[in-house]
């Protein structure tokens, strides 16, 4: 079994290596003569990443990569080291054995985890259920909704292209609730209630046989309860590798390709105080061998993703669940809110999996720790949430903000704030300075979902700029004033669900600018401001260039939301922010349509209404060279919608 954190084995066993040792001249080693000791230790949430530090024995010389490392399934390094031996038969006895163990070992062994089970007072169960206790003629059955909770599963998967007759509706229910048998169900859900039945549960949830699909008020009451249906599942089953319903997840897996290591190093077995054979105590010792291979941080050379790692929903049920199986191409995997496994000690690259919701979330209590590094640490979670998460699609454009609703309401309950459409309020400023990933050109503006101000109004990967993500909460001056923020919600009774309108009133300084250039390397766009002089002379540079600025090296570096706003001729430049290091970050904004005007909640009248289009930031000393180093324009209020 490979521990969940390994520490430093090598330090501990001492391991000293000759640079001789390494087997070709890539080696990650500084280029000098003489001894090292090389340190392992796990990067969070991973099995198959780990952090190698070499440290010279003879200078001041010290190199750290992260590696893939792994040994053979017959070495004795494979008891502490994840190794190349895999199960293939995902559905067998056996397999689903290793998987139980895993849920044991959570379930006893993660502290984390056992806390984050708590607070079964708020606890109800789902209104219906399938009764797996005969695998081979489940049936529907209705749930009181409170008193004695049953522990029961869930299923995430992908719906995919296939007849709906499987699905409960209105027709359908009653005959069913009295008893009559599922039959004709796609290979996904079968598969699930095969899972279920072997691993000792006999309460499958199912989304397409749970929710009357043809009731608006059926599926109104289930997505307001989605956080807690999967929330306080004994376990989520996750048919990754299906991108139907109608494929089924436990075919036997071909082997993966073999991985050919860069280096290799003998390794010294740790002590193991608990086992009677430990090499340790019969006074032997054994040495094993380490495979690694450097790892490349580039999505070239990523993993294909599985076809639930497209679809936003999964998402949600995947970071919602506080155990998961994983039924992936090439393995299954055991994931909790404390590490991520292949169920047999076998391999698996976690690197890029999404990374679990902060602990915070999941205490019976939310803190309400009032610490700025704590507040920092949670809404930088939030973001590498949604990094993942705006990659992903949803069949239904309005869903956008719908399928990440629960996951919201998660972080709601620490971050102790109203949220806005996916940003939070007494957050607001960092939050507006998002941006969309420059490698996604073309981009068309969806029919509404959000207001430009939201990073929900875009189909395409969401992240902040690294002046805003790297600075913690407290650390930014606030140029902006947010006067008033407010959205209007499609239903009030789902506060993080769909809006239909939405302003936001700052009070900010306004710089004329206009686009310029894209950087091959980055796909940055460059953006040039008016200076102050021209300012001054009342020169707006709508239609002429270089009335804006005449130098082109003095520019900030951003984003542009949407291709199509990059002939748009007036734009101004919103300073929300300024850090420390002289960065200062902006909005791009450009007049509102008359259609944004309409969706807007605040009255313009005397207030002109603008539009977000796009995001950068520049340096203080090009501000300087533009002549707004002394004082800025005066501050205007606007209205964004």
């Amino acid at each position: 079994m490979v521990p969940d954190c390994l520490g430093c084995i090598a330090e501990q066993s001492g391991t000293c290596l000759e640079e001789s040792q390494v087997e070709d001249d890539r080696s990650p080693l500084p280029a000098e003569a003489g001894k090292y000791k090389l340190t392992l230790s796990q990067p969070v949430f991973t099995s198959a990443m780990f952090r190698m530090t070499f440290e010279s024995q003879t200078s001041c010389l010290r190199s750290t990569d992260l590696f893939v490392c792994w040994a053979t399934q017959s070495d004795p390094a494979a008891d502490f080291l994840p190794h190349d031996g895999y199960l293939l038969d995902v559905g067998s006895r056996h397999t689903l054995d290793l998987a139980k163990e895993c849920m044991d070992r959570c379930k006893h062994g993660h502290e984390s985890c056992r806390r984050g089970s708590g607070h079964s007072d708020q606890r109800t169960m789902p209104k219906r259920l399938v009764d797996c206790a005969d695998p081979q003629s489940p049936l529907l059955v209705q749930t009181a909704g409170s008193g004695e909770i049953e522990a029961y599963v869930t299923l995430s998967y992908v719906w995919g292209v296939q007849s709906p007759s499987y699905r409960t509706t209105n027709e359908n229910l009653p005959g069913r609730i009295d008893g009559a048998p599922l039959i004709g169900l796609p290979k996904t859900i079968q598969d699930a209630i095969r899972v279920a039945h072997a691993l000792g549960y006999r309460y499958l949830w199912v989304d397409g046989l749970c929710i009357v699909q043809d009731s608006p008020a059926d599926k109104h009451r289930e997505i307001k309860y989605m956080r807690q249906i999967y929330r306080y599942a004994a376990l989520t089953i996750i048919a990754a590798s299906a991108s139907s319903v109608d494929e089924g997840f436990l075919q036997e897996r071909t082997e993966p390709p073999t991985l050919v290591p860069t280096h290799t190093l003998p390794f010294i077995c740790p002590e193991d105080p608990g086992n009677p054979t430990s090499p340790a105590l019969t006074g032997t010792q054994q040495l094993g061998t380490i495979h690694f291979k450097q790892k490349s941080r580039s999505l070239d050379n990523a993993p294909a993703p599985e076809p639930v790692d497209l679809r936003a929903w999964c998402l949600q049920e995947l970071l919602m669940s506080p155990r998961s199986l994983l039924f992936t191409h090439t393995a299954l995997l055991f994931r909790c809110q404390t590490a991520s496994v292949n169920v047999c000690g076998a391999l698996h690259d976690s690197f890029l999996d999404p990374r679990p919701l902060p602990h915070e979330l999941f205490q019976p209590n939310p803190s309400t720790d009032p610490r700025p590094q704590l507040r920092t640490s949670v809404w930088r979670a939030w973001w590498q949430t949604v990094r993942s998460y705006s990659s992903r699609s949803t069949s239904y454009p309005t869903d956008r903000l719908v399928a990440c609703g629960g996951i919201a309401e998660e972080f709601g309950r620490v971050l102790h704030t109203d949220y806005l459409a996916g940003l939070w309020r007494d957050i607001l400023l960092q939050d507006l300075l998002w941006y969309k990933d420059p490698r996604i050109a073309h981009l068309p503006r969806p029919a509404y979902r959000a207001p430009s101000w939201s990073w929900a109004a875009l189909d395409a990967q969401i992240w902040l700029p690294d002046p805003i993500w790297s600075r913690p909460l407290d650390g930014v001056d606030e140029i902006a004033e947010v006067v008033a923020c407010s959205v209007r919600l499609e239903d009030e009774a789902l506060p993080f669900g769909q809006v239909t309108g939405g302003s936001l009133v700052l009070r900010v300084p306004l710089i004329r600018c206009t686009w310029g250039g894209v950087r091959r390397d980055s796909g940055a766009r460059q953006v040039l401001l008016q200076t102050a002089e021209h300012a001054k002379e009342g020169k707006h540079g709508s239609s002429d260039e270089d009335s804006v600025i005449g130098d082109h090296e003095l520019c900030g570096w951003g984003w542009i939301d949407s291709e199509a706003d990059v002939t748009v001729a007036s734009l101004w430049a919103a300073l929300i922010l300024r850090d420390g290091d002289g960065v200062r970050c902006f909005l791009v904004l450009a007049l509102a349509t008359s259609e944004q005007v309409a969706r807007g909640t605040e009255s313009g009248a005397g207030r002109t209404v603008y539009q977000r289009i796009g995001a950068f930031y520049t340096l203080q000393w090009v501000m300087e060279k533009l002549g707004w180093g002394e004082g800025l324009p005066h501050a205007s209020e606007i209205i964004i919608v």
